[in-house]
C-alpha cells in the first residue's frame, strides 16, 4: 500500500515546534486536538460480507490419522529456531521472507509461506480499503491518494457510502493521517464544521508526530474553515499557510529536481550509449587497423610477384622479338620458296605447252605416216597386180 503523504520537510523547527506543543495543548487554539470522538452516524449500505480474522477452515486444512506433527526444538538447528522464533514474534512479511530466503527448505518453510500469504492478504484487505476510501472521500489535490484513486470534490461527496468506507479503513490503518483528513472532508461534506476541524486537526498532529511536517491538505482545510479567536491562533494560522505556500514551492522544486534528475538519467544513457557506441567504433577501427596490415602483407607479397611477372613479361617480350624477326626471316624465305615454286611451275607449264605440242605433232606425224603406209600398202597392192598382168602377159 503507498502511504506517501503531502508533508513540508523545510519548515523550520521552530515553527513545527509551536505547532506540535499548540496540538499537544488544548485550550481552543485552533491546533488544538482533543481525542478523536467517533464518526457520526451514517446509513449502512448494502452490508458487504462480514470479515473474520481467521478464514474457515477448508478441507485442506485436515489430515486423516491426525494433524501433521510440528517440527521440535531438538528437531531444529539452533540457529534457524532462533531466527524463526525473531520473525514470529516480529509477525511481519519481511520477516518471513527473510526466513525463506535464509531457509528455503527449512523446518518452518511451509509455516512461514502460510503467514506471509495471510499477512498479504491482510496488506492487500487494507490497501483495498485505503483505496476505496480514497475514491469516495479522497482530496482530488492530495498527492499522496492510492494508486488509481481521482479523488472527489467536497460538494460531490456521497457521506454515507463514504463514511462507512472510510471508517472501516481507518480502522485497519488507524496510523494514516490521510485517512483522518477524509473523514474531515465526510464531515465537511455534511456541514459539520466542528466535527471537521476535529479531524483536520488530527490528520495534522499525526503528520506531525510522524514526519515532523503538518499535512499540508489538512492544514489548507483547517485554514479554509477556521475562523481564528485571538492573536495566537492568528499567527498559527499564518505559519500554516507560510508552510502551505513553502510546500508548493518545494513541490515545483522537487517537480523541477525531477526533471532535471530525469535529463541527467537520459544524458548518463545517451552516455553510456554513446560509449557503448564509441567502444564499437574502436573495436571496428582495430580490426581495420588489422585488415590494413594483412591487406599491406599481401600487397607487399603481391608486389614482389608483380616485379617477378614483370621479369618474365621481359624475357617472353624478348623471345617473341626473336620469334617475329625469325617469322620475318621465314616470311621472306617463304615468298622467296613461292617465287620459286611460281617460276617452276610456269616453266613445267611451258614444257607441258610445248610436250603437248609435240605430241600433237607426233600424232599427226604419226597419222601421215599411217596415211603414207596405206598409200604405200596400195601401191604395192598395184605393183603385184602389175607383176602379175605382166606374168600373165609373159606367158
Amino acid at each position: 500500500m503507498r502511504r506517501t503523504v503531502s508533508r513540508l520537510r523545510l519548515v523550520p523547527p521552530l515553527v513545527l515546534a509551536s505547532a506540535a506543543a499548540a496540538l499537544a495543548q488544548g485550550g481552543g487554539f485552533v491546533f488544538d486536538a482533543p481525542a478523536e470522538p467517533a464518526p457520526p452516524e451514517a446509513t449502512k449500505p448494502d452490508p458487504a460480507p462480514k470479515e473474520t480474522d481467521a478464514a474457515a477452515p477448508s478441507l485442506e486444512d485436515f489430515t486423516f490419522g491426525g494433524a501433521p506433527t510440528a517440527p521440535t526444538a531438538d528437531s531444529v538447528p539452533g540457529p534457524e529456531q532462533v531466527l524463526w522464533d525473531e520473525v514470529v514474534a516480529a509477525n511481519t512479511q519481511e520477516g518471513f521472507r527473510r526466513y525463506l530466503d535464509a531457509h528455503p527448505d527449512g523446518a518452518f518453510a511451509a509455516e512461514a509461506r502460510r503467514r506471509l500469504a495471510e499477512l498479504q492478504a491482510e496488506a492487500d484487505r487494507r490497501a483495498g480499503l485505503v483505496a476505496a476510501c480514497d475514491r469516495l472521500a479522497g482530496d482530488p489535490e492530495d498527492p499522496g491518494l492510492s494508486a488509481g484513486a481521482g479523488g472527489v470534490a467536497v460538494p460531490e461527496i456521497d457521506a454515507d457510502a463514504a463514511l462507512w468506507t472510510c471508517s472501516r479503513a481507518r480502522a485497519a490503518e488507524p496510523d494514516l493521517p490521510r485517512l483522518a483528513y477524509n473523514l474531515g472532508r465526510i464531515s465537511e461534506a455534511q456541514g459539520q464544521r466542528p466535527a471537521a476541524l476535529r479531524s483536520y486537526r488530527t490528520a495534522i498532529r499525526m503528520a506531525v508526530e510522524q514526519d515532523g511536517a503538518p499535512h499540508l491538505p489538512a492544514a489548507a482545510g483547517l485554514l479554509r474553515l477556521s475562523e481564528p479567536r485571538n492573536p495566537t491562533e492568528r499567527m498559527l494560522n499564518t505559519m500554516l499557510q507560510l508552510s502551505i505556500e513553502e510546500a508548493g514551492r518545494g513541490a515545483a522544486q522537487q517537480a523541477r529536481i525531477a526533471e532535471l534528475e530525469a535529463a541527467l538519467a537520459e544524458a548518463r544513457a545517451a552516455g553510456a550509449a554513446a560509449g557503448d557506441r564509441l567502444a564499437t567504433l574502436k573495436a571496428q577501427m582495430e580490426a581495420a587497423t588489422a585488415r590494413e596490415m594483412e591487406l599491406s602483407a599481401e600487397l607487399s607479397g603481391t608486389a614482389g610477384r608483380i616485379e617477378a611477372l614483370r621479369g618474365e613479361k621481359a624475357e617472353l617480350e624478348e623471345q617473341l622479338a626473336v620469334a617475329l624477326a625469325a617469322g620475318a626471316e621465314a616470311e621472306q624465305t617463304a615468298a622467296a620458296r613461292a617465287d620459286m615454286i611460281d617460276a617452276l611451275r610456269a616453266e613445267t607449264q611451258a614444257l607441258q605447252d610445248e610436250l603437248d605440242a609435240r605430241e600433237e605433232a607426233l600424232a599427226n606425224a604419226q597419222s601421215q605416216i599411217a596415211s603414207l603406209g596405206e598409200q604405200l600398202n596400195t601401191a604395192l597392192a598395184q605393183i603385184a597386180a602389175l607383176r602379175v598382168e605382166a606374168a600373165e602377159e609373159a606367158q
